[in-house]
């Protein structure tokens, strides 16, 4: 029997990386903002940033207790509870009524807002904790691979939207979403397990990260500095992530571009997680994490150059280079949690660190801010991923700090 669970690692991980994908979709935001403009035009461009800044929201309170809450369920019945709030969320949208436009706000933002993100919480801890779990040997580059789903989710939304869009319009748009999410965590529930103590897997590789056999509760982590260091890092770049998420299209249009093109940033960032996984496993967190920072600074410094000088070619290539840094932040924190606080309590423990979410939505919302007090200019915001860039680099050396003591006792 283990060596049967143990030869189905690869295809738990194949539909783990299509629940993952699913779990993605709804950072199409920016991409369905135009469409509902249009068919509610009392609603204004800082109300649509409202909802997804809520979202986001919810979902950082989903995964920082849908750990918790997961823990008296079997991971099958998580998964189909993942597809309810999908298909609810999402699918809810059908019903808005054109003809009432406030009440149409009021369903979008209790659907969007708090409903789908439940979906999205624990889906997203489902996937980080249990896939990587089956191969510690590579648990960077399997955490690559299911955030990477994640973030490349927004790029096939948004192709499935440029689909369907003109033939049924917005709201069935994201109601068929709705189902095709459903369908991708039903289908990830029959072999969305953990492994048990009876599987004799590979070892992880020994590093200054995880010189510790010590199992850390999420009380005993959230009194480390460690932990601090990794939050306050994931929250930058992924401020600078959201600030995409919610206006790459409309990035790409105020620059002369294509609005699919902004949406580009999805897959770069998706690629960017399985390039950091794999620095990960081969090298170490506080080398990973200052390559990403220097990137991060030299993507925005390209972004500012190309606002200065109104270039469509530099502002995407800026954008690319942005997501190629952000996508990878969040790998390095998912696994270096597992590294440095152990497996036995991950699933909450990295449940909790997508509290950091909360810092990067208000961070994300104020950006919106900046854009229209601005008139609608990107600059000031590439200026804000700018500084993310630079406060990235203190944390990191905070991290390094703390290891080095660690390791000398």
């Amino acid at each position: 029997m283990a060596k049967e669970r143990y030869s189905m690692r690869m295809p738990r991980v194949i539909l783990g990386f299509f629940g993952s994908l699913g779990t993605g979709v709804l950072l199409t935001w920016s991409y369905y903002r135009e469409p509902l403009l249009q068919m509610f035009p009392e609603w204004t461009f800082s109300d649509l940033s409202l909802i997804f800044s809520v979202h986001n929201l919810m979902v950082s309170f989903m995964m920082a207790f849908s750990g918790f809450i997961m823990k008296k369920m079997s991971t099958r019945t998580a998964y189909v509870l993942t597809a309810v709030c999908f298909l609810v969320g999402l699918g809810g949208f059908h019903f808005l009524p054109p003809g009432n436009q406030t009440l149409a706000f009021a369903m979008a933002f209790v659907l969007y807002g708090f409903i789908a993100p439940i979906g999205v919480g624990a889906g997203c801890v489902l996937s980080l904790a249990i896939y990587p779990a089956w191969y510690p040997e590579r648990a960077g580059s399997i955490g690559g691979i299911m955030v990477f789903a994640f973030n490349s989710a927004a790029l096939l939304a948004g192709a499935l939207a440029s689909i369907l869009l003109p033939r049924v319009g917005i709201l069935d748009t994201m109601a068929a979403t709705g189902v095709v999410v459903a369908i991708f965590m039903l289908a990830s529930a029959p072999l969305g397990v953990y492994p048990g103590k009876k599987d004799k897997l590979p070892p992880a590789p020994v590093r200054p990260e995880n010189k510790t056999s010590y199992q850390y509760k999420t009380k005993e982590m959230l009194k480390s500095p460690a932990f601090w260091s990794l939050f306050f890092f994931h929250a930058l770049f992924f401020t600078s992530s959201l600030i995409f998420a919610d206006h790459a299209a409309g990035i790409a249009v105020y620059f002369g571009a294509a609005a699919l093109i902004g949406m580009l940033f999805a897959p770069a960032k998706g690629i960017s997680c399985v390039a950091a996984g794999w620095l990960m496993d081969k090298f170490t967190t506080i080398g990973s994490m200052i390559i990403l920072s220097s990137s991060l600074m030299v993507a925005s410094g390209v972004l500012l150059v190309g606002a200065f000088q109104n270039s469509a070619v530099l502002v995407m290539a800026g954008m690319i280079m942005v997501s190629l840094s952000c996508g990878g932040a969040s790998t390095i924190r998912a696994t270096a949690l597992r590294f440095l606080f152990g497996n036995e309590h991950y699933q909450q423990n990295i449940g909790v660190s997508y509290l950091s979410v909360v810092v990067s939505a208000i961070l994300a919302y104020c950006a919106s801010l900046i854009i229209e007090a601005l008139g609608g200019s990107y600059t000031g915001v590439f200026f804000v991923i700018l500084s993310a860039g630079i406060l990235s680099i203190a944390f990191t050396a905070h991290l390094h700090i703390f290891m080095k003591k660690r390791a000398n006792h």
